[in-house]
């Protein structure tokens, strides 16, 4: 046997180890490409107000509404633009906000970042739109 057989399996062996390793790393890179890219958490905080539904409060990545803890949420943006997306399904009524868990959560659309103006909540009888009320002095 000479050393030109011995050599040849370890190369191809390296061949197919360097194939593996490449499409590992096209694969993650694929999959850090198309993830969606969250903002920061305090892109949006502050306190909003509506006629018809009361004041809610955006602090730290947590939905308010008379200081209870409604949901949780991330700051994303799409072709439209930027949006909150709770962690449940967050909906107005005209006594309030309502929450349920066991129905899909609905983008709540934003004017702007990194301080809105708005937030927009969409609903199947109209939207509700909560503005930002000025800050308070401490």
């Amino acid at each position: 046997m000479d050393a030109r057989s011995l050599l040849l399996p370890n190369a191809r062996r390296a061949w197919i180890a360097l194939a593996a390793i490449l499409v590992l790393v096209a694969v993650a890179l694929v999959f850090w490409a198309r993830r969606t890219p969250s903002l920061p958490y305090d892109a949006a905080d502050g306190d909003y107000a509506s006629d018809c539904c009361g004041a809610i409060t955006l602090r730290g990545g947590s939905l308010y509404a008379n200081d209870a803890r409604l949901a949780d949420y991330v700051v994303l943006r799409d072709a439209r633009g930027p949006y909150l997306l709770p962690d449940r399904y967050v909906g107005t009524l005209n006594t309030g906000i309502e929450t349920a868990g066991n129905r899909p959560p609905r983008p709540l659309r934003l004017d702007t970042l990194p301080r809105p103006s708005r937030i927009l909540f969409p609903d199947p009888e109209g939207a509700s739109l909560f503005r930002r009320s000025p800050a308070r002095r401490r």
